[in-house]
Order: structure tokens, then sequence, then C-alpha cells
């Protein structure tokens, strides 16, 4: 079974033992390695942003990489046995034209670091996606014509539903080349159903991201959330079923946990071993 873990996953042990987090990770089962990777300068905003922002971001920097740090640890991360054909990139997506100044950024690391999905996420409401929208696609076109898929990622913000309709199922309605990472976990948590959102989109899902919770919580009430992939209250088995019909890449099956309530690697470790009953 060829199975991926998000870096976010990790981000407190990679900094105190960057090669034997990789080796635990390798031991535990994972094939792939999916890399958060900011493409903003790293002091960009910084000084608008209130202090509790700014200490997060510091917790998140080992899960959370420039493209200059990527570039140096994907030859480690590949030496180790992991592949690394997806990242999750960080842009810069403050209007429709500073989006755009990503593209040829995206088109040349994907080039030089031999990255087939490039993913993306931000959290915004409807109205500021719509305006957003026609750039995704037009960012989706370029990107294919390189032989690179570029996919929405979403968090539980993209699945609620403003005036009968989710950020998540407009931007797949209205953007034709754009693929998706649905995130299982933040689906269940915002109150939309994963299997039915697979069911009217497998064709378009290339990649997935197996978090599972524990109860639905308030926005204030984030962290005991998370749980072991198969542990929690989100319908694995059925999404696992589903996955046949989806076009996922061979790598395509991510566990991504924000965060444990006891061990993470052995919460991984539980995750990898219930996914494995169901895929071969």
């Amino acid at each position: 079974m060829r199975i991926g873990v998000n870096t976010f996953n990790v981000k407190n042990l990679f900094p105190d033992d960057f090669q034997g987090t990789l080796k635990k990770l390798k031991d535990i089962g994972f094939t792939s390695l999916e890399v958060c990777v900011t493409f903003q300068e790293d002091n960009q905003n910084l000084k608008d942003l209130p202090e509790e922002t700014l200490e997060l971001i510091q917790l998140m920097r080992g899960g959370i990489w420039s493209k200059e740090e990527a570039e140096e640890r994907f030859p480690l991360v590949r030496a180790a046995g992991l592949e690394i054909d997806s990242i999750h990139a960080g842009l810069d997506c403050s209007s429709p034209e500073a989006l755009l100044k990503n593209l040829p950024l995206l088109e040349s690391f994907a080039e030089k670091n031999h990255i087939k999905y490039i993913v993306t996420g931000f959290p915004k409401n409807l109205e500021e996606l719509k305006v957003l929208a026609p750039v995704l696609n037009q960012m989706a076109e370029a990107l294919q014509k390189k032989g690179v898929v570029f996919a929405y990622h979403n968090h539980a913000e993209e699945c609620k539903k403003t005036d009968g309709v989710s950020i998540i199922e407009y931007l797949l309605d209205n953007c034709p080349c754009l693929m998706a990472e649905p995130d299982v976990g933040w689906m269940h948590y915002a109150g939309m159903s994963p299997v039915s959102f697979m069911e009217k989109y497998a064709k378009r899902i290339v990649l997935l991201h197996l978090k599972d919770v524990r109860f639905i919580a308030d926005e204030n009430n984030r962290k005991p959330v998370f749980t072991a992939a198969g542990a929690g209250c989100v319908p694995m088995e059925e999404v696992l079923k589903l996955t046949d019909k989806c076009n996922l890449a061979a790598n395509g099956l991510i566990i991504d946990q924000d965060d444990s309530q006891g061990d993470i690697l052995m919460d991984l470790a539980y995750g990898v071993e219930f996914v494995s009953r169901y895929k071969n």
C-alpha cells in the first residue's frame, strides 16, 4: 500500500530530529511525504499580525517550509526512502494579481523538484473566492500544460454553505481545470458529508486527506478535536471504499492529523494500520 503523510503532522518533531523523524515515518509504513511549502516572503505582512498569530507561525515552522528549505531537504527526504510528488503551497492570495504572480514560481519549482501535484487552500468567504476563481482556473490550465496538476484543499470554512452553496463546490463547478484534494475531516467538522462530496466529484479528486475528528467542537475549541485516522467519527470506511472511483495519484492517500492528545507517531501508526485493512 502506498500512503503519504503531510509534514504538518510532525511539525513539532522535525526541528529536534529531522532525519530520525523521517526514519520513524518510513518505519511506520509511509511511502511519501506531502510537504507544506510557503511561497510568500518570510516577512510579508508579519508586522500587521497579532502577537498570538506570530507565535503560531513559529510553532508551525517545522511543518511549513520555505521554498529554499524545501529544496535543501527534498534530497534528504528522498534518500530516506520517502517519495515527494505533491506539495501544499502557501500562496499570496490577497488579490487576483498577487495570486497570479505565484504562477511562474510554481512552474519553476515543480520542474526543478519533480513535483507532479500542487495543492493550495486559503479560507475566505464566498464573495472573495468568486473573485479569485478565474485566476485559480487560469493557473490550473497553465500548470496542466507543464504536466502539473493544480488542486484545491478545503478547510472547514470552504464547506459551509452560503445561500445554499459552499466554496469548495463553487470552485469545482466554476473552475473546470482545477482539481480537488478533499480533507474529509474538515468536511465532517463543517457539517458536509465527505461521502456525498466524493460521490459527486470523484473524477476531480486527485489527492485525499484522511483527517479524523472526535466530535463537533466550536471554533474556539479545535485542539482536542483531532484523533487518529479511523478512531473518530468520520465515516472513514465509506470514504476508503469510494477511493477506487476517484482519480487518485499513486501517493494520493495522505494522512493529515493536525494535532494529537497523545503521541502523534502512535496515532499515525494507528492510521496506517487502519487504512491498510481496506487498501492493499
